[in-house]
């Protein structure tokens, strides 16, 4: 509504300023704020009795340069490169399962008017249309004009021509009627004095179409005059996700002229012929019933029908069944309440209620009356049983044997009343070994012919140490060590390093012994030297010293990792390697923390064995006592230097955890400042020196032997033993022990 006042407005105040440059140029800009194209500006002014072709020519150049005019900005959505009134909202809901949908998809129609086009017989001239009127014969003259808003056309010495609602052929006949009073020889049968008159369009009119309901862009759309509602669709981008495609409504002057059912149109290509009119409306309401349809059909999706449409209707608008689909099965859920209730049915007339779901079944992939043949055959695959009779049968159809074939067995596949499957064994020798190749092939039998390497056992050797990919290789005859370590991918350390031991097999000791040692890298021995079945080729370096790293970490001056080799080491040496002691360390406090490959919690050797609980990695600690001892070290093991500390930390069961200050006491002392509770026991205590040491209560004849206390020490006290718990069996074994007891001293002490 505030659109026609505005357009009102503007055409009343052409009536009230005059039509100078700047005045059209304001109210130019201001229509281009709006929105409207040029081509709609025009026929605006031109409608109302105003030219403002000039001032679209020569004002060009501005419009480019001044920044206050905004045309109008497509929408990709709308799919259409013409203007609408309203930038309408694009509904985004999805539809892409909603059949008829993808007719409106990437569409990109230009709908202003087209003149290169022939012109329909049906198409009704209107205000706005341009014609071409051509005469020649013993008479020359071309007129071109324009339908005015009045519906007619004038030409000089004759009144108007009303050509408003005629088609071609009609407004033709009009005006040779009315032009026959200038041109005698229009009605002249004479050929010298005939006049020839032919009619075309030179210009459709624009028409203003308001598009409502359920559409992607509903507004006002500016159209040419010879579109059809399927145009003024695509226009506004298609029908929504809740739209009806059977039930679009063209509405003229508050009627409605026509409903246009669009799956007749793209199904069948029926397309109403009637033309869009100024002020048509069209108006696409909501969808009444939507199926679902799912399976062996050419488009699966949602369906619009009708009343009365039936099973058969929905798969004729799917495009039909697809090859493989059960044509007489059918699955229907249909809402019951609060749930869906399934139907099924084989007539294809079954009635389809609002919210249906059809599921169209596939017949079985089974293959019948089939055979196969696999494995070393020239052309293994499947084949018809109805063209075979027995197992020989299969093998000529398969042209035979490969080279590599096993020639005397093979193995038949069947299924035993199409449930359990059995083997059958087959001899292929027919001069020998010939069992069931005369055997009737029954359906889904499978024949697999064997490689004959498959029977073959070859001979192994193996290959150790010191080459890429070590492991066993099959013996070939005349074979050497060099051949071997080819296969092997060669060796990995120097040529003049390297130490080649062949071991034999000694079939009398049945043990290996040394055949051949190699001290150099030596390719004609090895290239001559042949190898037996079961040799093994053992490649090592000489004199490997193997390297270890280990850390040193804790207080030192220059912690870090340090290479050294497998041999015993001085912990005096590895130290004074990493800087020496800082001033803070102690050497009480110096242990080897090293990870175990066994999974244990126990004490080892006297060592104490704790659990990493990121990792579940398990640490032993080897206590350092004497720093000019020798210790072989592990790769990876880490030297931890402790700082000195004059604390005892007492923990376990007892009352209060505690850090108590070292007072030269035993042990008995620091317990009472933490206190045992009642799980606690004496005899499960021990104590875990700095050096990671271990020392637990002793019991010497009727004492206790408690540890040592150190400064730094941590003292644990463990839980008591569980006792076990005596049963009831063992009550009354102990009560009968008991009352024999009794009876025997009462019998003896008896008088």
């Amino acid at each position: 509504m505030k659109k026609i006042i505005f357009l009102f407005t503007l055409f009343m105040s052409f009536h009230s300023f005059s039509q100078s440059n700047d005045e059209l140029f304001n109210y130019y800009s201001q229509m281009k704020s709006q929105g409207f194209t040029d081509t709609q500006i025009k026929d605006i002014a031109r409608s109302r009795g105003y030219n403002i072709d000039q001032l679209l020519k020569g004002s060009n150049n501005n419009l480019k340069n001044n920044s206050s005019i905004n045309t109008l900005e497509k929408d990709p959505t709308l799919q259409s490169d013409y203007s609408n009134y309203v930038k309408p909202k694009i509904d985004s809901t999805s539809n892409e399962n909603v059949f008829g949908s993808h007719y409106f998809k990437n569409i990109r129609f230009d709908f202003s008017p087209q003149v290169n086009i022939a012109t329909p017989s049906n198409y009704q001239l209107g205000p706005g249309d341009g014609l071409i009127i051509s005469l020649w014969g013993a008479s020359q003259a071309t007129y071109q004009l324009e339908i005015d808003r009045e519906g007619k056309i004038l030409i000089d010495g004759l009144g108007p021509i009303y050509l408003n609602g005629y088609t071609l052929l009609g407004a033709k006949a009009r005006i040779t009627n009315a032009l026959s009073k200038i041109y005698m020889g229009l009605n002249s049968k004479i050929e010298q004095e005939k006049v020839n008159l032919d009619l075309s369009l030179s210009a459709t009119r624009s028409v203003f179409v308001s598009i409502i309901g359920q559409v992607k862009a509903p507004g006002i759309y500016t159209l040419n005059g010879m579109s059809s509602p399927i145009h003024a669709l695509y226009a506004a981008g298609g029908i929504s996700s809740q739209g009806s495609y059977r039930n679009v409504q063209l509405v003229r002057k508050g009627k409605v002229i026509d409903t246009i059912d669009l799956y007749q149109y793209f199904n069948a290509g029926d397309l109403s012929d009637l033309f869009l009119k100024d002020q048509d409306v069209i108006r696409v309401p909501y969808y009444q019933n939507r199926i679902t349809l799912e399976g062996e059909v050419k488009f699966s999706g949602s369906f619009e029908l009708k009343e009365n449409e039936t099973l058969d209707d929905l798969i004729q608008y799917s495009g039909g069944f697809t090859p493989k689909a059960q044509k007489d099965n059918f699955l229907i859920s249909r809402i019951d309440s609060s749930s869906y209730t399934s139907i099924s049915t084989s007539k294809s007339n079954f009635n389809l209620e609002s919210g249906d779901k059809v599921f169209v079944y596939s017949i079985s992939d089974q293959e019948n009356q089939k055979v196969s043949i696999s494995g070393e055959v020239l052309i293994p695959g499947s084949y018809s049983l109805s063209s075979l009779e027995t197992i020989q049968d299969l093998i000529k159809v398969s042209k035979g044997f490969t080279r590599d074939a096993y020639p005397l067995y093979a193995s038949l596949y069947r299924r035993h009343n199409n449930a359990k499957e059995m083997l059958l064994s087959v001899g292929l020798d027919s001069k020998g070994f010939d069992i069931n190749l005369n055997e009737p092939l029954q359906e889904q039998d499978s024949l697999v012919v064997y490689n004959k390497n498959q029977f073959i056992v070859k001979d192994k050797v193996q290959v150790l140490g010191r080459v890429s990919e070590p492991g066993l290789y099959d013996l070939y005859q005349a074979m050497s060590v060099q051949d071997l370590l080819g296969q092997a991918q060669g060796i990995t350390i120097a040529e003049n390093k390297i130490t080649i031991i062949v071991s034999s097999r000694d079939e009398i000791q049945n043990d290996y012994k040394k055949r051949f040692e190699f001290d150099s890298f030596d390719l004609k021995q090895l290239a001559t030297t042949y190898l037996k079945p079961g040799d093994i080729v053992s490649v090592s370096e000489k004199n490997q010293v193997e390297s270890i790293s280990i850390q040193v970490q804790g207080e030192i001056k220059n912690p870090g990792t340090y290479i050294q080799t497998k041999r015993e080491n001085s912990l005096k040496n590895l130290i004074e390697l990493s800087g020496g002691f800082t001033d803070f360390a102690s050497e009480n406090s110096i242990y080897i923390k090293r990870e175990l490959a066994i999974q244990t919690n126990q004490l080892l050797n006297d060592s104490l064995v704790l659990q990493d609980q990121k990792n579940e990695t398990k640490f032993t600690f080897i206590p350092v006592v004497d720093l000019n001892e020798a210790y072989f070290f592990q790769d990876k093991d880490q030297l931890i230097i402790g700082k000195k500390s004059n604390d005892i930390t007492i923990n376990g069961e007892v009352i209060k955890p505690s850090i108590v200050k070292f007072k030269g006491s035993g042990l008995k002392f620091y317990l009472k400042k933490a206190g045992i509770n009642s799980n606690g026991s004496k005899k499960e205590i021990i104590v875990i020196y700095p050096n990671k040491d271990v020392s637990a209560t002793k019991d010497i004849l009727f004492f206790k032997k408690y540890p040592k206390i150190t400064p730094g020490s941590e003292i644990l006290v463990g839980k008591k033993p569980e006792r076990a718990k005596i049963s009831t069996q063992e009550l009354i074994g102990i009560s009968s022990g008991l009352s024999t007891l009794v009876i025997v001293l009462s019998s003896l002490l008896s008088p």
